[in-house]
């Protein structure tokens, strides 16, 4: 059994904090949890957190490493969004039609401030975090 760091309504309570602040149709508190579970999990285990403004910041639970083994990044720090002439040049040279994922991870990339090709080197619980905070943004 996992260590719980925060509780369960202490975690849903910052969900439903950052949904309602960044969704344009926050979902209702009783599909939070169903809705957003990588988001709440992390808040829960401790590696999701907020800064003084409320933007989330993610604390790696697997850290990426440098093949000397130093850590490259520990920590992700999300963009709130992507305005409209930032979102035309990620998607410049992309056919939104047949291209729609890689538009995804580009979107993502940026969020995160973070190259597309670091998108690999993320764990299965970091990348599962990182994709469903940034689809808040997004």
């Amino acid at each position: 059994m996992k260590k719980v760091v925060i509780s369960k309504e202490v975690a849903l309570k910052e969900l439903e904090q950052l949904i309602n602040r960044f969704v344009k149709k926050p979902v209702s508190n009783d599909k939070l949890e169903e809705t957003y579970p990588d988001i709440l999990d992390a808040i829960m285990d401790g590696y999701l957190s907020f800064d003084g403004t409320g933007v989330p910041v993610l604390k790696l639970k697997d850290p990426i490493k440098l093949e000397d083994g130093s850590i490259l990044h520990s920590e992700i720090n999300f963009r709130t969004r992507i305005k409209p002439l930032t979102l035309a040049n990620i998607a410049k040279g992309l056919n939104p039609q047949t291209e729609v994922f890689m538009l995804q991870l580009k979107m993502t990339s940026f969020i995160i401030d973070k190259e597309v090709e670091m998108l690999d080197n993320f764990s299965r619980y970091d990348w599962d975090v990182i994709q469903q905070v940034a689809a808040v943004f997004s």
